[in-house]
């Protein structure tokens, strides 16, 4: 069974790879294969440290992990609100709250 699960995250790992070298060209293209599935490794057990478990969450929080130069976890508010006591929001609604909040910032900003 946990081969199962390991071959499952290995197989996302690299979804979330070929996601960020497509949306995020500018911090991507400074990076060989190799430190970039190591960046994606860890924003993905930060991830599921917070119950993150799909595709797109993972791909959403290394997104933003990426952006924020590996921040992202230490924030305060970030870890209050992926903490925070609330059975309406899943881990993976939260990371799809936050990247809207994010875009949403930097519009508002620009």
């Amino acid at each position: 069974m946990e081969g199962v699960r390991d071959g499952r995250m290995r197989y996302i790992q690299s979804k979330v790879v070929s996601y960020l070298r497509n949306v995020a060209p500018d911090h991507t293209t400074v990076k060989s294969d190799p430190e970039l599935r190591a960046q994606v490794a860890v924003s993905m057990n930060e991830a599921r440290h917070f119950g993150v478990k799909t595709e797109a969450g993972f791909s959403r929080w290394s997104y933003m992990h990426l952006i924020t130069g590996g921040t992202l976890a230490q924030n305060h508010n970030v870890h209050t609100f992926m903490t925070m006591d609330d059975e309406n929001l899943s881990p993976d609604e939260r990371v799809k709250v936050l990247m809207r909040a994010s875009v949403n910032a930097v519009e508002e900003a620009g």
